[in-house]
């Protein structure tokens, strides 16, 4: 755990940023070195999960100063996007966001605007190759399940994972659905138990 705090510590960037005021995050790259290393919503919402996993009480990076960057970060018209993603929010990267605040102790009120937001950006009209693309809708879920774990859209994003699971080419697991996710603990239980030498 001292090693990954180390490198959380060196990698973080504090820095006043015109328009914005004071961000304290990390960017999109930790092989970035060349000042000045802007945070960015991605980088700094996933340094946060980290530091909320590994260090959440302890005072040489503030969890308040980095979830606060976070919402310095927010577009002008809601949500957050990756830099390289242009002006419009993205449903992955802010239900990123979105689960690192709520994670940190942000204002529910807050977040609920944002939340919506998140679910809006799912219409199949508007990103109908985000809602194909496995990265995407598992951040989304992700996300949701930490800051809005009671959202109507959860169920539809799980039917999308379920749906579009495919079998093993040897045809011995087929990942779909909580029976077979329940056969699959089941037989990795077994398999643990053999090697132990117990049943």
């Amino acid at each position: 755990m001292d090693g990954a705090y180390a490198a959380l510590r060196r990698g973080l960037s504090v820095i006043e940023v015109p328009g914005h005021g004071p961000l304290t995050g990390w960017p999109h790259s930790l092989a970035e070195y060349e000042p000045p290393v802007h945070p960015t919503a991605f980088g700094t919402a996933y340094g946060l999960h980290l530091l909320l996993d590994i260090a959440p009480f302890d005072g040489r990076i503030r969890a308040g100063e980095v979830a606060e960057t976070l919402w310095r970060l927010r577009l002008p018209g809601g949500g957050w996007a990756a830099r390289s993603q242009g002006s419009g929010a993205r449903p992955e990267v802010t239900a990123v966001v979105l689960g690192a605040l709520a994670r940190a102790g942000a204002d529910p009120r807050l977040l609920e605007a944002e939340i919506h937001s998140c679910e809006a950006l799912l219409d199949p009209d508007h990103d109908a190759f985000g809602l194909a693309n496995t990265y995407v809708v598992t951040n989304v879920l992700r996300g949701l399940l930490r800051a809005a774990p009671a959202s109507a859209s959860l169920g539809g994003l799980r039917a999308v994972l379920v749906n579009g699971a495919t079998g093993d080419p040897g045809g011995v697991i087929t990942v779909a659905g909580a029976r077979r996710w329940r056969r699959v603990g089941a037989i990795r239980r077994r398999r643990r138990c053999t090697r132990r030498g117990r049943w």
